[in-house]
């Protein structure tokens, strides 16, 4: 169905702006947040972003495969000539979306509970609002949004708006498990850390839980703090990428930034005791970026704990160059180093990009932006970190010795989540890339992505000749003739491998339960949710 969008002013509009007008009046006070001292938290926030909607329609046109492998698109609609530059911690970028109902976000602490419903504790810039975890955890909060996604002429063409429209949808995520809708969307900005009881949160200036990092743990772990919390879930990523798509008229995000490249070791050239820096090759100094996280141990293996005894997730806070080597400092208590030591890169602590002077953007100015993690719409992506889906299940089937193929389920409402394919698990209408014996267990460059018609908002892959440069220039990795079986879908990517991460990247290999040092999981507010 074609989205009406009428420009000219109808009588529907004059109507609607009449009531808004009536509203406000009526309710002076939702014209801003409102915090109730007595229950702890901001009582009107649905009715405030209503009386923020405006009606504008932000489009983009991708071209399909088919008919160009190009993976920029054209803004269309009140989209034409808005313009978001990343920002980083010096440099603040033109961002012609900050403002704007439809793109504008709020850091936030707050709570789900067990229905699903957000409860607002605390606002950025009101005083009782802490990125640390001392008020709770810390979310991004946006406006509801509706969208479409249609094809014609050689072109998948998506709308965004504040306001609903014939032919456009609430987003992923948007309706509770009964239909109603949400007043508000919350997404986690950071990766998860989990406290001594295996309770995940949103805090910033941690390091991030690995073992939250698979689909069952994101599940176990967050029923732990409540049912309404869960891990990542399709609508999570579909936000992103459909931010990704509307602001940067592009489906690749490593060409805006994001840690993909940033997995080197280096050798401790001569031992010291008593000490906060470590002496390496002079190389050393031009690849590790200060404010990143290093590990040092005698072994290589990075998440093996003889690849960390020396000294495990330290900042690096300075580094100096001499004549034939580099020292490079971490923070924390002193430490004994001995030759041969590696010193390895590790994935980002959380609250990275919380300096940037911009909306969107990664931190350091004049440094390769593929070493560091990418922030858009408040949300830290790309840190160096797989990211599971815990709403879908890869069920890799080998249907000869030449052939397999990957079947996908999703479950809608998070508290009944399992590791099974119950019931409550719906087979969706469309596969991952089927695999061959020569494409089997290799990652393999997407063309295009799908629209699932079962679960809207998950944008299946499609085909495998691409290119890091050409269709989604991300990549799929399966084995469904090697390892059948379930597993789950890693999404973004990890700290080295580069070209093939990004937004539309996929790992299935993994059993349910899997994760690894570069693994990460993240906290979702939407997941109790319908089809």
């Amino acid at each position: 169905m074609a989205v009406q969008v009428n420009k000219v002013m109808t009588f529907g509009d004059t109507v609607d702006l009449i009531t808004k007008v009536h509203k406000a009046s009526a309710n002076p006070v939702a014209v801003a947040p409102h915090y109730d001292g007595t229950k702890g938290e901001y009582d009107n926030l649905g009715e405030w972003f209503s009386l923020r909607r405006d009606g504008k329609v932000y489009g983009v046109d991708i071209p399909e495969y088919t008919y160009s492998n190009d993976p920029k698109g054209i803004k269309t609609r009140d989209n034409v000539g808005l313009v978001c530059q990343p920002a980083t911690n010096t440099t603040a970028g033109r961002d012609d979306y900050s403002k704007l109902n439809a793109f504008e976000y709020f850091t936030v602490n707050g709570t789900v509970d067990d229905s699903g419903k957000f409860h607002c504790t605390a606002m950025k810039g009101d005083g009782r609002f802490r990125a640390d975890g001392s008020n709770g955890d810390v979310w991004v909060m946006a406006c509801p949004g509706y969208y479409s996604i249609t094809r014609s002429n050689g072109y998948k063409r998506l709308l965004y708006s504040d306001t609903k429209y014939e032919g456009m949808r609430p987003l992923p995520g948007q309706k509770y498990a009964d239909g109603t809708e949400r007043p508000l969307l919350v997404f986690s900005p950071y990766l998860a850390w989990c406290d001594s009881n295996n309770v995940p949160h949103s805090y910033s200036g941690k390091v991030h839980t690995f073992q939250f990092g698979s689909h069952d743990t994101g599940i176990s772990y967050s029923k732990k703090k409540g049912a309404g919390y869960t891990g990542r879930t399709v609508a999570d990523n579909f936000y992103l990428q459909l931010m990704l798509m509307i602001k940067y008229a592009t489906q690749d995000l490593q060409s805006l930034g994001g840690c993909t490249d940033y997995a080197n070791q280096y050798k401790v050239l001569e031992a010291e005791t008593g000490v906060n820096r470590v002496l390496l090759p002079k190389a050393a100094a031009d690849y590790f970026l200060v404010g990143s996280t290093l590990n040092c141990g005698p072994n290589s293996d990075r998440g093996a704990t003889a690849g960390q005894s020396t000294f495990a997730y330290r900042t690096v806070t300075k580094i100096e160059t001499m004549s034939d080597r580099c020292a490079v400092y971490v923070d924390g208590a002193p430490f004994t180093t001995a030759v041969d030591d590696y010193v390895s890169a590790m994935p980002w602590k959380t609250g990275t990009c919380d300096n940037l002077l911009g909306t969107d953007g990664y931190p350091i100015a004049g440094k390769p932006k593929q070493r560091q993690p990418y922030r858009i719409q408040g949300i830290e992506v790309l840190c160096g970190a797989y990211e599971p889906l815990c709403d879908v299940i890869v069920n890799q089937v080998k249907t000869s010795a030449d052939e397999g193929h990957c079947e996908l389920y999703k479950c809608f409402d998070s508290r009944k989540y399992s590791s099974a394919l119950d019931a409550n698990h719906v087979k969706l209408d469309l596969e991952l890339p089927a695999r061959d014996s020569k494409t089997n267990g290799q990652w393999m460059y997407n063309e295009d992505w799908q629209e699932s018609a079962k679960c809207p908002g998950l944008l299946v892959p499609t085909g495998s000749k691409g290119t890091s440069t050409t269709g989604t220039c991300d990549a799929i990795y399966s084995n469904p003739i090697s390892s059948p079986g379930l597993r789950e879908l890693q999404c973004f990517g990890g700290l080295g491998n580069g070209s093939m991460y990004g937004a539309f990247c996929g790992l299935s290999s993994a059993g349910l339960g899997g994760y690894g040092w570069n693994y990460g999981g993240r906290l979702s507010g939407l997941g109790v949710t319908m089809a």
